[in-house]
């Protein structure tokens, strides 16, 4: 994964449960799209 790209995305200082929550977060957003 390019943290580069991804650096506006991910929460600052984000801890591994706080990332975890952004995925869950990202994957209810794309299944709400179909």
């Amino acid at each position: 994964m390019n943290t580069d790209a991804n650096a506006g995305f991910w929460p600052s200082g984000g801890s591994l449960s706080t990332l975890a929550e952004a995925f869950s977060y990202t994957l209810q957003k794309l299944n709400a799209l179909h």
